[in-house]
């Protein structure tokens, strides 16, 4: 299947809410933001070191990291920064440190996020699924009520937003031991993905958080790892897994829209960053966006350099300039599109649904339901 000649979300499906949304916007005090990231190894700043201290992983060991973090890579699958960081910049906040991170300081925050973790599946031992996140934050959520008192700590709750990016792993695992499903097949299990996730969030709804910023999964079947495991050619995407992330998308989008149109959480709100749109046009015409590589990576062996990018096992290749390459290995991008792609994610753009991410952290928003038709 060759990558849509149109690969905007937007334009696969056309959905619509019932609530317009009111709000009173406040600034927070400068210094008062609180982060908290959550998901797989696109997000992942070094949690699974701490889970399997003994094991040999290739991201915590150069040339990951070369871009940034030579001296000490700490487990980002990048050459160096990832979205999140270059948000926690903007907010003049440091790197929000991994949750199991001895010593961390965690006044801002905390990244959850762990290479391999999925919605209802881990594809590595050492990974920490969705589930496990949630409850990590859930413990950090007491410490801070402990510390802080229970109206400061529900008040740091209520101003910190939640990165959200998960359903990748479960995606990818699924066309893998899945190869015949039909597409009714596909839509039942992203459904009970999604579902699963929305019970985790529902928690962390409950612990107070009322702003959150969800990723959906970029375009799976498109980037070199899939090119390579599934033997397609330079311009094509493998089609089952790349039509599995179409329809978790549109499950994503579904959900929210249900979620908001039925008032279902009061105070709930909500951006929506379209990495999979974003992801895939710099895939199709990376030229476009400052880059000269677009389907294979930077670092890795075998076609497209699609796997064993810090392999002890086998030889791989290693490009001398990373930023002019959309993916770093396989299946994660280099630190020049994670700067592109958080700049979007902040400032809005064509592939940000809602408020950008400068006004959700910037603002309180008190949410009152009007019925109304209005475009998600």
């Amino acid at each position: 299947m060759a990558i849509p000649s149109n690969i905007n979300l937007l334009c696969v499906i056309s959905l619509y809410v019932s609530v317009i949304f009111l709000f009173s916007l406040n600034c927070i005090n400068s210094g008062d933001y609180y982060f908290f990231i959550f998901g797989d190894s696109i997000f992942d700043a070094g949690n699974n070191q701490y889970v399997s201290p003994d094991s040999y992983i290739p991201a915590y060991h150069l040339p990951y990291g070369r871009t940034y973090f030579a001296l000490h890579p700490t487990g980002r699958y990048s050459d160096g920064r990832l979205a999140h960081d270059f948000i926690a910049s903007k907010l003049n906040l440091p790197f929000m440190p991994p949750i199991l991170e001895p010593g961390a300081n965690f006044t801002h925050g905390a990244n959850f996020a762990s290479a391999g973790a999925g919605a209802t599946i881990a594809t590595v031992s050492n990974a920490i699924i969705f589930g496990k996140q949630v409850q990590l934050f859930k413990e950090l959520a007491a410490n801070w009520t402990k510390e802080l008192g229970a109206e400061e700590a529900k008040r740091r709750l209520g101003r910190a937003v939640y990165l959200i990016s998960i359903g990748g792993v479960d995606c990818l695992a699924r066309s893998i031991s899945n190869s015949n499903d039909t597409i009714p097949e596909q839509q039942e299990y992203v459904d009970k993905v999604i579902e699963t996730i929305f019970k985790d969030v529902k928690e962390i709804y409950n612990q107070g958080g009322r702003k959150f910023a969800f990723q959906n999964v970029g375009p799976l079947g498109c980037v070199p790892e899939a090119k390579w495991l599934f033997e397609v050619s330079s311009e094509a995407c493998a089609g089952l897994l790349l039509t599995m992330t179409i329809l978790h998308n549109n499950a994503l989008v579904k959900k929210l829209r249900e979620l908001t149109s039925e008032n279902s959480w009061p105070g709930f709100f909500f951006s929506l960053f379209d990495y999979f749109t974003a992801v895939g046009n710099r895939i199709k015409d990376p030229t476009t966006y400052g880059f000269k590589y677009g389907d294979v990576a930077c670092c890795g062996a075998e076609s497209h350099r699609g796997s064993g990018c810090g392999s002890l096992n086998q030889t791989y290749e290693l490009c001398f300039n990373p930023s002019e390459y959309v993916h770093f290995d396989g299946g994660h991008n280099t630190e020049a599109v994670y700067s592109q792609l958080a700049e979007i994610m902040w400032s809005g753009g064509a592939e940000v649904l809602r408020l950008p991410l400068s006004d959700l952290f910037d603002y309180k928003v008190e949410i009152q339901a009007q019925t109304v038709r209005t475009s998600l």
